[in-house]
Formats: C-alpha cells, sequence, structure tokens
C-alpha cells in the first residue's frame, strides 16, 4: 500500500530489485527511490527484502489452502514450503490439517513426506510425473523469474525437439 502498487507489480519490483542486485545493474534515479522505499518498509519487520524474496516470496505461489494457513498463523511458512512440494492435493491437505491439529514438527513433517507413496519416486508412471511436473510448474509461477523463465524455454525447446524428432 505504501508503494502505490497493486500485489503483481510489487512482486515484479521485487524480483527486478533481486535480478539487478544479482547483476550489480546500475538504477536510474526512479528505482533507486523504490528500492529505497522497499527498505524502509523492511526496516522494522528486522528481515531484509533480499531474504523476503529468496524465502518467503514463493510462498505466494503455492495453493491457496496453504497461503491461508500461514496468514491465520495456523502453521509456519517453513512447514508449509516443505507441505507444498507434495503434488497430491489430497495428501497435501490430509498432512496440513495434521500438522495445524498435532503442532507437528518440521523434520516430522519431512519424514511424513518421504514416507508417502511417490514421493520423489522416479519410477511413478510416466503420466504420474508428467503431471506432477505440470502442476508444479502452474503453482510455481516461474515466467515472474527471469532467470528460471530463461532457463524453462530452454528445456522447453529441447523438449519440443524430442517430440517432434522421428
Amino acid at each position: 500500500m505504501r508503494l502505490k502498487l497493486d500485489r503483481d507489480r510489487v512482486i515484479s519490483l521485487l524480483y527486478r530489485m533481486r535480478n539487478g542486485f544479482k547483476r550489480g545493474v546500475s538504477r536510474n534515479v526512479s528505482a533507486q527511490k523504490e528500492m529505497a522505499a522497499v527498505e524502509e518498509i523492511f526496516a522494522p519487520l528486522g528481515l531484509s527484502w533480499k531474504s523476503f524474496v529468496e524465502t518467503r516470496l514463493s510462498l505466494l505461489n503455492k495453493p491457496p489452502h496453504l497461503l491461508d494457513a500461514v496468514r491465520q498463523g495456523k502453521i509456519t511458512y517453513t512447514k508449509a514450503m516443505a507441505i507444498a512440494k507434495i503434488p497430491n492435493e489430497g495428501e497435501r491437505k490430509k498432512l496440513l490439517q495434521e500438522a495445524i491439529a498435532q503442532n507437528l514438527s518440521l523434520k516430522t513433517i519431512r519424514k511424513r513426506i518421504q514416507e508417502l507413496p511417490n514421493s520423489g519416486d522416479r519410477s511413478a508412471s510416466p503420466q504420474a510425473r508428467i503431471e506432477t511436473t505440470y502442476q508444479h510448474l502452474k503453482a510455481a509461477r516461474i515466467w515472474e523469474n527471469p532467470a528460471k523463465w530463461e532457463r524453462l524455454q530452454h528445456l522447453l525447446t529441447q523438449l519440443e525437439e524430442l517430440l517432434t524428432s522421428d
């Protein structure tokens, strides 16, 4: 609200700041003012904007039921991020409910995830792997991160070549 930008523009601004910071890109006066405003907003929170972008911003791309649980203070973001890795929505919601009800530790949550069928299992059916990858891709909103989007475009080109080759 203090930046007078909508949520998507703030997210875009934070990613641009991070990418410019990593590359050492000089900023124009307008960008410097936006960056100063962002730093001013984060100062009283005890968290830098860089840390927020690297660790917490991706939570906004996770399923709404996880995001709601974090917003309501029912679960920490680290636990929600771990649970978000479960591709099956039913299993994900079930573990989220258990984690909240039983106040499961992050270690216990990770252990339960590893115990799930097909958890990180490359022996899952090709159709299941493709569907899981597609769901992760949609949820990640990878197009908002220029570096990852560029890498994904390269991978998609390779995939298209594979599919069209004899």
